[in-house]
């Protein structure tokens, strides 16, 4: 790594050093969102942050679009995992739980952000091979989580504990 946190390009070998090359460029497009927001991101951007000429991230993804649909997700199985960490057992406290709900909320943020432009900004130009990834995987996370709120209510049938996922996700 350099100084200015950029990293010196080595050509990755094998799907371990892929995988890591593909987490090191979600990261950089993770620190850019931080520092300018979503839309002052460029894919150019986020090379010069690893030492990566532009043409090389076309080896990893196919657009700016794809490299955020990919946080995102990161971000909602975190957030996933953190509810599952947060909340066990039945809710006794109705209004306790919503305060938790809130605050879960609240530390998932960029998921959040992201999330909330996901159809209208990202989706548009992404990829379809990964647009058809991310709406499986944010499937996987909303069985995920109904099966957590069916745990935490056990008188909510499948499609109540899936509202409340449904309206969590569009209200937050």
């Amino acid at each position: 790594m350099k100084e200015d946190g950029a990293m010196d390009f080595i050509r990755a070998r094998g799907e371990e050093q892929k995988k890591v090359r593909i987490q090191q460029i979600v990261d950089a497009a993770a620190m850019l969102y931080a520092e300018v927001g979503y839309d002052k991101v460029t894919f150019s951007q986020i090379g010069r942050k690893l030492s990566f000429s532009r043409l090389n991230l076309y080896n990893y993804f196919r657009c700016k679009e794809d490299i955020f649909l990919t946080l995102l997700l990161q971000d909602r199985w975190k957030m996933v995992e953190d509810a599952r960490r947060t909340f066990s057992g039945a809710v006794t406290d109705k209004d306790e739980f919503c305060l938790a709900w809130a605050s879960l909320m609240l530390r998932h943020q960029r998921m959040l952000a992201l999330f909330s432009i996901t159809n209208t900004v990202i989706l548009k130009d992404a990829s379809s091979e990964m647009h058809r990834r991310f709406r499986a995987e944010m499937g996987q996370t909303t069985v995920e989580l109904v099966a957590l709120v069916q745990e935490l209510f056990s008188d909510f049938t499948a499609e109540e504990a899936l509202m409340f996922v449904d309206c969590e996700s569009s209200y937050a």
